[in-house]
């Protein structure tokens, strides 16, 4: 018995061995700090960069108050098994320069990513052969935006990946969430808003629109609306009308007047066309219940499989 404990520690301290490494790179005038995480084994390592999603954040990619630190659980996993990981701080987050999140277009996540690569190319550690990517929803829209233009992306680890532009799936996304808070919207609320984002959000993003509060009062009376034909108990859940607007993702109303440049790029971004470009191997990882992509999948797999690509 003693024997075989003692001979489990030894194992899981040698699964979880790793070294954290802080790092820094540059790319154009913005300087992004990260971590490089190494395997407790002799290189050089295969590695990959890691993509956070569609928010400025740590490079732990921490959410829940910091609680669940999906980069890092990621990162400390892929060392146990002989990878190399590269996380980092979005510009203007934690220990890294630059602007705001919003300015910062879908090319200019790729341009971060393709310096990311070739930083580790130049670390003796690190297989240049073998640098691959993974990206978290947004992060593999930019993670495939790399590979279909850069030879260097040497496998793709995709997460919650999407086949749909933003602007097609926002309605079911909206749906799902709402359907996480318990609130069953009516197919005429539904429909307010799909209206609403069609006619007048849209446009106003196409426009660079600058002045956005004519919208947002908009948005307050259809969800006004909206809660006045929710169910009692469901009702009960919020304060008021305008608590219920704020818990929706319309929230996204009042952070978008100064994310023009960023949601320009993402809204129309169609990402068939760069899945179809796609000659590495490509893993695509999918959840049930992501109301945004669920069923995305085998449209994806078809896309890659369009150019000859069958490893995926």
């Amino acid at each position: 018995m003693w024997t075989v404990a003692i001979f489990g520690v030894g194992l899981a301290q040698n699964l979880w061995a790793f070294q954290d490494v802080p790092v820094q790179f540059t790319t154009g005038t913005v300087q992004l700090a990260g971590t490089l995480t190494l395997p407790d084994t002799p290189g050089p390592h295969p590695a990959l960069v890691l993509i956070q999603g569609g928010q400025a954040i740590d490079r732990d990619d921490s959410h829940y108050g910091g609680r669940y630190k999906l980069f890092k659980i990621i990162a400390e996993d892929l060392a146990a098994h002989g990878f190399a990981t590269l996380r980092y701080d979005s510009p203007g987050i934690g220990g890294s320069t630059g602007g705001e999140w919003g300015q910062r277009t879908l090319n200019d996540r790729a341009d971060e990513v393709a310096h990311a690569i070739q930083f580790l190319k130049q670390d003796t550690r690190i297989n240049a052969r073998r640098i691959g990517l993974l990206g978290h929803s947004e992060g593999s829209d930019v993670a495939v935006l790399v590979a279909s233009k850069n030879r260097d992306a040497a496998f793709l680890v995709l997460l919650s990946p999407h086949a749909k532009p933003v602007r097609e799936a926002f309605s079911a996304l909206r749906a799902g969430q709402l359907k996480e808070m318990g609130v069953s919207e009516s197919k005429e609320a539904r429909a307010d808003w799909d209206d609403f984002y069609a006619r007048t959000v849209w446009p106003a993003v196409k426009a660079g629109q600058t002045n956005w509060q004519g919208i947002i009062e908009q948005a307050k009376a259809i969800a006004r609306k909206a809660y006045e034909k929710l169910p009692r108990p469901e009702q009960a859940k919020f304060k008021d009308a305008d608590t219920y607007f704020q818990s929706l993702d319309n929230s996204y109303l009042t952070a978008v007047q100064t994310a023009i440049p960023h949601v320009q790029s993402v809204l129309n971004h169609d990402p068939l066309k760069f899945y179809r470009q796609i000659r590495c191997p490509v893993l695509l990882v999918g959840g049930e219940a992501d109301s945004f992509a669920a069923d995305d999948l085998p449209t994806l797999t078809d896309a890659v499989r369009q150019s000859g690509n069958t490893n995926c």
